[in-house]
């Protein structure tokens, strides 16, 4: 719904730009006084820089919304390293001490020594 909107905002506007821009085609070649073109001129001017100026600030909020999807992405790649480095030594220390374990539990046998008496 809000993308079918969107599509048609963009439609809207373009249709009324078609319709202003034959409004002063139909303007010049009428070919009314210098000042009404003049003034035609002036409010085309201010239009394109009232669009320049809103593009821009479009264009630099998306900037600033990819950036901070960046940092996002960095931020969870560096924890998700983090956590992988911390569950590897979890692991280590945790075959560290089994082994330790298995070591210990086993007996070491010695022979059997038999001690003669010298008189």
């Amino acid at each position: 719904m809000k993308k079918q909107q969107s599509e048609m905002d963009a439609k809207l506007k373009a249709l009324n730009f078609r319709l202003k821009r034959c409004e002063s085609i139909t303007t010049i070649e009428s070919s009314e006084s210098d000042e009404s073109i003049e003034q035609w001129s002036t409010e085309l001017e201010n239009q394109i820089a009232l669009t320049d100026k809103c593009s821009t600030q479009k264009l630099a909020d998306f900037v600033k919304t990819i950036d901070q999807r960046a940092k996002e992405v960095e931020l969870k790649h560096s924890q998700e390293q983090t956590m992988q480095f911390e569950k590897q030594l979890l692991e280590q220390k945790l075959e560290a001490a089994l082994k330790e374990k298995k070591i210990a539990g086993k007996t070491a046998r010695l022979p059997k020594l038999s001690i003669t008496r010298f008189n």
